[in-house]
């Protein structure tokens, strides 16, 4: 049976809101925790660690019972405004036969992680009526450069009502740019100039009102403020589209280990994002063909794949620039070198989704790479690929998705 279902924004933060702390998956580096526990007290935030979240049991953090009590008593507790995640590793799985959702579900709040907490975003987005954060956990905060908290601290406070804020994010040099910030004024004008560099921008600021404009890589549309992450320079896009749908996914290895769970995933209608670490290309090939021949990418409107960091990928340009050269890629177009496994497994993607006719992409800067760019699951986004980009539309109150019920 297909509903209708709503997915609403939780209650955006605001400097000073409480943020809880739970650990879903492996046991931590209290070192981490709390140096990634600065990082977000310096954005504005308080912390609230519960003591159960330092037990252990052989590799997880606390038994079943224990991790699970902390994420259920976060979401009752009316003054912790969101949670956030410990880290990942392993474990998140074990927790969802035993999660409240009937709770969880009447208390919207924001929700952040990634990587081994793909298993609760996942199991959320087909529970809860409202969006999740596919964002960085607390140990990987420890060492996230700032373009990643500046990503996290965007989302986590956006609203339609915010000014709109573009936090395009790229690299240059092995380092993170930051794209300006757009602000409604009077008109439309360009303040500090745009130069171009390498070929991506970096913007003083810029301002603008009315239609919807683009001014040196920032943009406005109307009166709806929007939020978008764009790919790096070295991005490839294996199929040109632009499309619009809800955005889920998560860690490749995650999601297909939920196959045939009650928890197994539903990307109909949706902009699937996947990303991995450590996973060699025929593990990567052998896990998306399980997924397609059980039906999972049946129904998805757009394809974007993050980091696949240790996974056989590097970033040379001129492999980008052959990849680039096709409009509509088909898996005849690119001839991979005899001597390089570098982009086999944009090969594989390509052969995996050759049959669906959809727009694919890389080089999204989220996962478990350098930059771990903050990103709303369940809301309605707009995936193009001319401007390499992913964009959150202000008017995000509900989208349409088909369920199994």
């Amino acid at each position: 049976m297909n509903s209708l279902f709503r997915s609403a924004p939780p209650h955006p933060l605001v400097k000073g809101d409480t943020i809880g702390v739970c650990a879903p998956s492996s046991i931590f580096d209290k070192t981490l925790l709390m140096k990634g526990v600065k990082k977000m007290e310096d954005l504005g935030f308080n912390i609230y660690i519960p003591e159960a979240v330092y037990s252990r049991k052989r590799y997880m953090a606390g038994d079943d019972a224990v991790r699970t009590r902390v994420i259920n008593e976060l979401f009752a507790d009316p003054s912790v405004k969101g949670i956030v995640c410990a880290r990942g590793g392993f474990g998140a799985i074990r927790l969802l036969e035993y999660l409240d959702f009937d709770l969880i579900s009447s208390n919207p709040k924001v929700f952040v992680g990634f990587s081994d907490i793909t298993a609760l975003l996942c199991a959320f987005s087909l529970k809860v009526p409202f969006h999740l954060f596919h964002g960085p956990v607390l140990t990987s905060m420890a060492v996230a450069c700032d373009k990643t908290m500046n990503s996290l601290y965007e989302h986590l406070t956006w609203s339609p009502e915010s000014v709109c804020s573009d936090i395009g994010v790229s690299q240059q040099n092995g380092e993170c740019q930051e794209i300006g910030g757009c602000q409604e004024i009077g008109g439309c004008q360009e303040i500090g100039g745009c130069q171009e560099i390498g070929g991506c921008q970096e913007i003083g600021e810029c301002q603008e009102i009315g239609e919807s404009q683009m001014i040196g890589g920032c943009q406005k549309i109307g009166d709806c403020p929007e939020i978008s992450v764009s790919c790096d320079p070295l991005s490839v896009v294996l199929r040109h589209g632009k499309v619009t749908g809800r955005l889920t996914g998560g860690n490749l290895a995650t999601l297909c280990h939920l196959i045939g769970t009650p928890f197994q995933p539903d990307f109909r209608e949706s902009i699937l994002f996947l990303e991995d670490i450590g996973e060699q290309p025929y593990k990567i090939d052998r896990m998306l063909s399980h997924m397609k021949l059980a039906s999972l990418f049946d129904g998805v409107r757009g394809v974007i794949l993050g980091s696949f960091e240790k996974c056989g990928i590097s970033g040379k340009k001129k492999e980008a620039d052959r990849f680039n050269s096709c409009v509509n890629v088909s898996s005849s177009c690119y001839e991979r070198p005899e001597d390089s496994d570098e982009y086999l497994i944009h090969e594989i993607f390509m052969e995996i989704f050759d049959s669906h006719d959809v727009p694919v992409m890389t080089g999204f800067p989220s996962g478990h790479g350098d930059v771990n760019c903050t990103m709303r699951f369940s809301a309605e986004v707009i995936m193009d690929t001319t401007t390499r980009s992913l964009r959150w539309p202000a008017d995000t109150s509900y989208i349409k998705i088909n369920r199994h019920g």
